[in-house]
């Protein structure tokens, strides 16, 4: 609570998920697949507010080693543990290796072709 020491962007949060959720129609028993979506929409809501409130967002950028646009992932540092849990859940989505913290500086990032090996700093 250090970045939001009164809770208003935490209230926020909560407000923002109560807002959008889908509301029970009250009909016929639903059946699994039926379920399986609406649990789908329901995460994939729950992650969107996340990396809302964590200022979590897509950046373009030129690298001087690649000849095409690239994308980084950024995040709003002021926001505290919702920024920081936003970008995790960015890098966590975005690949397949998982989210790294790096050794040298401490943020975490997506690994490019492979998982670090466990007795070598990432």
């Amino acid at each position: 609570m250090g970045a939001d020491p009164q809770g208003v962007l935490y209230l926020a949060w909560l407000r923002e998920l109560r807002a959008r959720r889908p509301v029970a129609v009250v009909g016929p028993e639903p059946s699994a697949g039926d379920l399986v979506k609406l649990s789908r929409e329901q995460v994939a809501r729950v992650v969107d507010v996340w990396l809302a409130h964590g200022g979590v967002q897509l950046v373009p950028c030129w690298r001087d080693d690649m000849p095409h646009l690239a994308v980084r992932v950024d995040f709003d540092r002021s926001a505290g543990l919702h920024g920081l849990l936003g970008l995790e859940i960015a890098t966590a989505l975005a690949s397949p290796f998982g989210v790294v913290q790096c050794a040298g500086c401490g943020y975490p990032y997506a690994p490019a072709k492979r998982r670090p090996r466990a007795d070598r700093r990432p």
